[in-house]
């Protein structure tokens, strides 16, 4: 497949950096995209409706080296995108993170599922020559990486399950802390200080 010859260089203002191309001939490191635990749950549910948000015009993708600002405490686990060169990966001016035009689809034959006990830099070293997701699951130990999935998939809907029950609890102070009424806010405002 001959990648999509996009002009990403009108996206400055949005990654706030100058976007290149890839030279000719330059080598694209396997690259990891970050979705969150809902977006992953419905990948993994083979529904995930594209790899950028809902609004993002361009999808951000990182390499293995990409020290994340967070901690993710619930090792969820991470895309890899098995084929960058396919999405038209341009450098986003950023150290370690490539964006691509977001497009509908995903192609769940390479793009496919790293677990978080995977640490990245071990993924990639075992995912250099994959291309597909067949590739990817006997490079990351085919039954074992079965069971993974699974037991991230589980993992993934216990946490939806906490959250949900977490914004039940929390729904009454949001209103407040959002009402037009300043005394009903002040009141949440100090109840939170608490």
């Amino acid at each position: 497949m001959t990648p999509p010859t996009d002009d990403l260089s009108g996206f400055r203002w949005y990654t706030g950096a100058t976007l290149r191309p890839l030279a000719a001939g330059e080598r694209c490191p396997v690259l990891f995209r970050d979705i969150g635990p809902v977006a992953l749950a419905m990948f993994l549910r083979g529904a995930l409706p594209r790899l950028a948000g809902p609004l993002s015009p361009i999808v951000y993708m990182r390499t293995a080296d990409h020290v994340e600002p967070y901690t993710d405490f619930e090792k969820t686990g991470r895309l890899v995108v098995l084929q960058p060169l396919v999405l038209g990966v341009w450098h986003s001016g950023v150290p370690h993170i490539y964006v691509a035009k977001a497009r509908p689809g995903v192609d769940f034959a390479t793009v496919g599922f790293v677990p978080g006990e995977i640490p990245l830099t071990e993924a990639a070293r075992r995912l250099s020559g994959a291309t597909d997701t067949r590739e990817l699951r006997d490079a990351l130990g085919g039954r074992i990486h079965d069971e993974a999935v699974a037991e991230s998939l589980h993992s993934l809907d216990r946490l939806a399950e906490e959250l949900a029950r977490s914004e039940r609890r929390a729904e009454p102070l949001r209103k407040a802390s959002q009402s037009s009424d300043r005394g009903v806010k002040e009141r949440a405002r100090d109840e939170m200080a608490r």
